[in-house]
């Protein structure tokens, strides 16, 4: 199985977590938690009235379904059952937090147990490549971060972007095979993470995961779905959203000020520099992870196939019906490492 919707950010569990898990089984298991909910979203409502389809099987193990009734619409998210105490307190805390601040989609019951989770249902698909390049839609989403970068410090964020993606390779690296420079963009991601921390600048609650899969904008917000919760610059989620779309340098230095809703200073543009090498670094190390556990899972890759432009991948990043196989993943990581690289080299002679 490959995977329907992409988490940059990786779960540590991912080799460990079972995909293939019996949706049936994981339904059985929390029917108390989904029938207390349920009775929040239909009170009253026939039970036999009530459909639900399955939404996702992610690879997270968190499983989400689209339960409907006389036209109302509800997703419920039942959390993965591996996932700690603590970090559902987390998860949930973040949820509320968006929610409330009107960048998430709104919670209409959870469980006492905290498992289930219901939310409204977001009409209309993720961000598309053509969505992305109306200027009102980057206002929009522009917005939605700002908003979502002036809550208050998740109290149960502990973790640092750095020390997380240190163990997402520590984890994985003997076990990476056809590997595409790992050793290196941990490097680049290490050395660049040292020089942006001297710059001056305020943490704040970071979306940490900003696909365009991630993100539905409509006629009036956008709405920001899969928080990966961190506590960094506000810069590292827009250059991640500028990187996974393929934006040109005159591109992210628009949507840099769109954010800012002002012009940038140059010392505002090195440090988005850095958070740009920060963010390829990144994501090679993920994607070369992701590569070869798809490939292990029996997805081909084929090493001989030339390296795309940025617009191509993000093409397939944007698109609702196209699953991401090895050979995606295995061919942005050798793109990613290039670009990290060329960012760095530039970042000498400013």
């Amino acid at each position: 199985m490959r995977f329907l919707f992409l988490s940059m950010c990786f779960i540590p569990q991912l080799i460990s977590h079972q995909v293939g898990k019996d949706i049936h089984q994981v339904i059985q298991s929390n029917e108390k938690q989904i029938e207390e909910v349920l009775n929040v979203c239909f009170p009253g409502f026939p039970k036999e009235e009530i459909s639900k389809i399955l939404l996702v099987d992610g690879h997270s193990g968190d499983t989400l379904l689209l339960f409907a009734c006389r036209e109302q619409h509800y997703v419920l998210r039942l959390f993965d059952p591996l996932m700690s105490p603590f970090q559902l307190e987390m998860k949930v805390h973040m949820m509320q937090q968006t929610d409330q601040a009107g960048v998430g989609p709104h919670i209409v019951g959870l469980s006492k147990d905290k498992r289930v989770i219901a939310m409204e249902y977001v009409k209309g698909g993720t961000l598309t490549l053509e969505q992305s390049k109306n200027p009102q839609n980057r206002i929009k989403i522009a917005e939605a971060m700002r908003k979502m970068h002036s809550g208050e410090k998740n109290p149960y964020i502990q973790e640092t972007l750095a020390e997380r993606i240190k163990k997402v390779y520590h984890k994985f690296h003997e076990h990476v095979e056809n590997k595409i420079g790992l050793e290196k963009a941990l490097d680049l991601f290490l050395q660049a993470s040292r020089t942006h921390a001297q710059f001056d600048f305020a943490r704040v609650n970071i979306h940490g995961d900003l696909v365009p899969r991630n993100i539905f904008v409509g006629n009036d917000k956008a709405v920001f779905i899969d928080e990966n919760l961190f506590f960094e610059d506000p810069f590292l989620d827009i250059a991640y959203f500028s990187v996974c779309l393929g934006f040109e340098d005159q591109e992210e230095l628009d949507f840099l000020e769109t954010y800012l809703q002002r012009p940038s200073s140059i010392e505002e543009q090195k440090r988005f520099l850095l958070a740009k090498i920060i963010t390829t670094s990144r994501l090679c190390i993920i994607c070369n992870c992701y590569s070869s556990v798809l490939a292990k899972q029996g997805d081909t890759i084929d090493a001989s196939l030339p390296i795309k432009n940025d617009s191509s991948y993000a093409s397939q990043l944007t698109s609702h019906n196209n699953l991401l196989p090895a050979q995606f993943f295995y061919d942005s990581a050798r793109a990613l490492l290039i670009k990290a690289e060329q960012l760095t080299t530039a970042t000498l002679y400013e």
